[in-house]
């Protein structure tokens, strides 16, 4: 099983020895990618045993689209960005936006029971 975790790990540990600052222009520029919506390419690749090797029966190769992300634009013209924000404020917003997901998975619930 692989760690889903991985790059997260390999992320932290290569700031720490660039001095903390890597970690922080990674996530900015994700969350720029995110409020600026991207393209993801996905490849599926089927194997089927063929006289005891595996071999290529299907490959499909897929580009999706991920729509821009109104949160994360707001997130970098707020406040300057998530530079400037607090341990504290980041943790506030986290609850915030928690809480708007859990009060709109319960109305579209009761929406389509």
């Amino acid at each position: 099983m692989t760690d889903p975790y991985k790059g997260c790990y390999q992320l932290m540990a290569r700031s720490q020895l660039k001095g903390g600052n890597v970690l922080k222009n990674d996530v900015y520029d994700a969350v720029v990618k995110r409020a600026c919506g991207y393209s993801a390419v996905e490849t599926v690749e089927e194997y089927a045993a063929v006289d005891g090797n595996f071999e290529l029966v299907k490959k499909r190769v897929t580009t999706k689209d991920v729509p821009p992300d109104i949160a994360a634009a707001k997130i970098i013209l707020d406040d300057g960005g998530i530079d400037e924000l607090t341990d504290e404020q980041l943790e506030a917003e986290k609850r915030r936006l928690l809480e708007i997901l859990q009060t709109s998975s319960d109305v579209s619930n009761t929406q389509y029971t």
